[in-house]
């Protein structure tokens, strides 16, 4: 392919990483984030999947997150900061 006839790149799917530094219970916060937004299986995956408005977090009990699916850093960081906060009100 030509490099010249090639669509300049855009941004479609932000993916970044946070660790929110504390030890996290998953059977708990699976209540507290409502369980038609949460995936938890721990069977199958040792990862909490909440599925947000904005994007997606996979959320383990040591504290860190994958979050995916965003458009731009701004909705990421303020939906990493909501989710750190149901968390720490389901703890």
């Amino acid at each position: 392919m030509d490099p010249a006839l090639a669509s300049p790149p855009e941004v479609r799917n932000i993916v970044g990483m946070d660790d929110f530094q504390t030890e996290i219970s998953l059977s708990r916060l699976v209540v507290a984030l409502k369980m038609e937004r949460v995936e938890y299986e721990p069977e199958q995956f040792p990862g909490l999947i909440y599925r947000g408005g904005a994007g997606t977090a996979l959320v383990f009990s040591s504290g860190k997150v994958i979050l995916a699916g965003f458009k731009d850093p701004g909705s990421m960081e303020a939906f990493a900061s909501g989710l750190k906060a149901k968390i720490k009100n389901a703890a």
